[in-house]
């Protein structure tokens, strides 16, 4: 408080070390009076310490057990449509789409399952044209090479592709003729994805593919109208959403 005689302040003292002590000041201001009363609540604590018995040697101090981090989620699920390019596999350069499940096991490891389809392109043999596309399903299993937690983290993908090739002739003077042949493929690629909120997951993927016997079609005596690649590659981007 502030009196007649400058500022004053009064400490009681209870416990280990009782009393009272008044301090004063006839400074302009409280701040040298308050470094006294700080200076004094120190001093009488630090002898009431010094006077305290020591602690019994069967007594221990435990520090409060942590609380346990949340378990992180095993496995995922992300359900994506994907789109882009593709080259050598069914003549001319393509475009493909499909949909696609893919399954996070721990933190690196990702397996995924797709259905692709290849629009079909016609290849010249005169005087017609014989026109090839590809229905498949392909299968992958992908390891993450950086950061599992990066926001763009980055995955090497060993993937193998299984379907059927279907040829049709057109324009020739004898009936046209369909005809089926099996399709198989092994290779590898990498792909980046991205989380945007809790469940929308875009990505791209490019992927070289070997298909595992040379396929051909051909109309009578005419020649070879399409034979397939000893390499094919497809581009793809994929907008998917997270299904657990």
């Amino acid at each position: 408080r502030h009196g007649p005689a400058g500022y004053e302040a009064s400490l009681r003292f209870g416990g280990a070390t009782e009393g009272q002590r008044t301090l004063t000041d006839t400074g302009p201001t409280c701040e040298a009076l308050g470094r006294a009363v700080a200076i004094t609540i120190a001093l009488v604590i630090d002898a009431t310490a010094a006077r305290a018995p020591a602690p019994s040697a069967d007594v221990t101090a435990a520090a409060p057990p942590l609380a346990p981090e949340p378990a992180r989620a095993k496995t995922s699920g992300v359900l994506s449509v994907l789109g882009g390019p593709a080259v050598g596999l069914v003549g001319p350069p393509s475009v493909m789409g499909g949909v696609a499940l893919s399954a996070g096991v721990w933190r690196r490891l990702r397996v995924e399952g797709a259905a692709q389809i290849v629009a079909p392109r016609a290849s010249p043999l005169d005087p017609g044209t014989v026109e090839v596309g590809l229905l498949a399903a392909r299968l992958s299993a992908c390891v993450t090479v950086n950061d599992a937690e990066a926001r763009w983290p980055v995955a090497l993908c060993a993937r193998g592709l299984g379907g059927r090739l279907r040829g049709s002739g057109r324009g020739f003077p004898a009936a046209n003729v369909t005809r089926d042949l099996a399709f198989w493929a092994v290779g590898g690629g990498a792909e980046v994805q991205h989380t945007w909120g809790e469940r929308l997951v875009v990505g791209a993927e490019a992927t070289v593919l070997a298909p595992l016997r040379t396929s051909t079609f051909s109309v009578g005596n005419r020649g070879v109208a399409y034979e397939s690649a000893a390499v094919a590659a497809m581009l793809q981007l994929a907008v998917g959403v997270a299904i657990w």
